[in-house]
């Protein structure tokens, strides 16, 4: 027993090792113990950068989003470094980051700037962000996404991102493409359909 929890912790070293000194693709490792509920990415990813303003959809203005320093696994919340820091579920990591990037950029081009934090961008960010991650991986999967993110934050900030986010879940059951739900959140987000605070 104790040699083979040894043998965990050597290799989750040497995984965190590698990924820290620059080595990109990785291959998602399934957890015996974490089931899927839907489809489940099992591809190479590029986890070099990964960072937290690419999951932080919530306020782009944040100055430490800028910092050199602001990369994997530093600077996420306890929740999203103890899931991200286990190897089975970098590929799903990099998902995240990739639908939130995508989130980030649509968002900037649609909505004015000003409304990218508490207002109707920031609104439709985290809709499509869910969406994207409920077409992505599942439901399950990408609520416990937004979820984890929420983890730190309180009141009605948390409470708008979360409905959001929930929102976004839905449009996913609707729309098969990311185009359609992009859209679809879009005009639910000028329509006054999704929780903003200004």
């Amino acid at each position: 027993m104790l040699l083979k929890q040894k043998t965990i912790l050597s290799s989750t070293l040497a995984a965190l090792i590698s990924l820290s000194s620059g080595i990109a693709w990785v291959q998602d490792i399934p957890s015996p113990d974490d089931p899927s509920d839907e489809s489940s990415s099992h591809v190479n990813t590029d986890l070099q950068g990964f960072s937290l303003r690419s999951l932080d959809v919530g306020d782009p203005f944040l100055e430490h989003s800028l910092h050199p320093s602001y990369y994997y696994p530093g600077d996420m919340n306890s929740e999203e470094a103890k899931f991200c820091a286990k190897p089975w579920n970098w590929s799903k990591c990099a998902s995240a980051k990739a639908a939130a990037d995508d989130a980030l950029r649509r968002a900037e081009d649609k909505f004015p700037e000003d409304t990218l934090y508490q207002g109707i961008g920031d609104a439709y960010r985290h809709c499509y962000w869910s969406a994207r991650m409920t077409l992505d991986m599942g439901s399950t999967v990408a609520k416990g996404f937004g979820d984890r993110h929420e983890a730190e934050s309180s009141g009605a900030d948390k409470e708008m991102d979360l409905a959001n986010n929930s929102k976004g879940r839905m449009v996913a059951r609707r729309h098969k493409t990311y185009n359609s739900a992009s859209n679809s959140c879009e005009k639910l987000a000028r329509s006054g359909k999704l929780v903003t605070l200004r």
